[in-house]
Formats: structure tokens, C-alpha cells, sequence
């Protein structure tokens, strides 16, 4: 026995303990770096379709909204001329005109649908960015 009181084997013990408690801390960080890469993997993830929502989602929004502005300044072009389609309107082919009254009541018809269509690409626009904002947010499991 040594001065200390140590033996050899409390000594090999003691190292094997030691060597245990290096081990556990390696294999729990090993466990911990590959649960954290997951996670990374997956808020990347995230973040790319976020992205792909944006960079995707809102120019067609923005043209279909687009689109709905076009069919509202020739719908009220429709009205003041009491003629639709409007001269000068773009179509496919050969369009049947229709003047007067009934021409009017179709012009006020397209306005409204063409205002619908405006805001409701505002509002799937509205509702892509704050999907992406949510997805880049979420940090649940």
C-alpha cells in the first residue's frame, strides 16, 4: 500500500471509472451532435421553403392581381363606351360586341369580378408571406 493509501487496484479502478465517465460524455455528445444536426437540417428546410414560397408564391399573386387591374380599367373603358368588349381590347379571335344597356350591366359584372380577383390575390399574397414568416418562426419539434 502506498503512502497515500492507494492500491493498485483502486487505482485501475478509479481510471477505469474515469475513462467511463469520458466515454459517457463522448457518447452523449455524439447522441446530442446528431440530434442538433437534424434539427438544423430540419430549420433549413424550413427556411428553404419559405424562401421558395416567397420567391414563387408572390409574383403570381402579383399577376394574377395584375391581371384583375387590366379586366378593372377595361371594364369601366366597357362602361363609359356602352360597348364590351371595349374598343381596342385584346381578344382571341373574333369577339361578339355587345352595345348599350346589356354591354353596361356586363361591364359592372367583370368590375366586381375583376375587384375579387384583385383582392383576393392580395390576400393569398398576404397569406403566403405570413405562411413563410410562420414557417421561418416555428421552432417546435
Amino acid at each position: 500500500m502506498s503512502a497515500t493509501g492507494a492500491t493498485p487496484q483502486r487505482n485501475l479502478r478509479s481510471l477505469a471509472t474515469r475513462l467511463l465517465v469520458v466515454a459517457g460524455a463522448i457518447a452523449a455528445g455524439l447522441v446530442l451532435q446528431r440530434m442538433l444536426g437534424a434539427r438544423l437540417d430540419e430549420i433549413r428546410a424550413r427556411a428553404e421553403l419559405a424562401h421558395v414560397l416567397r420567391t414563387v408564391g408572390i409574383p403570381i399573386f402579383a399577376g394574377s392581381a395584375l391581371v384583375g387591374a387590366t379586366l378593372a380599367v377595361a371594364s369601366r373603358r366597357a362602361i363609359t363606351a356602352e360597348r364590351f368588349p371595349p374598343p381596342g381590347a385584346l381578344s382571341w379571335g373574333s369577339a361578339h360586341v355587345i352595345t348599350g344597356p346589356p354591354a353596361r350591366r356586363l361591364a359592372r359584372i367583370c368590375l366586381v369580378l375583376a375587384v375579387l380577383v384583385i383582392v383576393c390575390s392580395i390576400a393569398g399574397g398576404a397569406l403566403l408571406w405570413e405562411m413563410a414568416r410562420q414557417l421561418l418562426l416555428c421552432r417546435a419539434t
